[in-house]
């Protein structure tokens, strides 16, 4: 899926209600826009992944492979 920016957008804008009347502090704010933030960057789809495959031998006899291909994956951060 792409990236979903209304989305992104609605839970900053809640995030800064929230902040507003409920006079959260910085670290508060910072935690819930950082969440919103990772929210939206993980919900992304990574697509038209190209793949090279080389191999050495197969059964002692020299041989090399390429393909390509259209892949989807999810968006992974530490």
């Amino acid at each position: 899926m792409a990236l979903d920016r209304n989305t992104l957008r609605d839970d900053l804008l809640a995030a800064f209600e929230a902040a507003k009347e409920e006079e959260w502090g910085a670290e508060e704010v910072a935690g819930a826009l950082a969440d919103a933030i990772d929210a939206y960057v993980r919900g992304g789809r990574v697509s038209g992944l190209q793949t090279s495959v080389s191999l050495d031998t197969v059964n002692g006899n020299p041989a090399t492979g390429a393909g390509t291909g259209t892949q989807t994956g999810s968006i992974a951060l530490q």
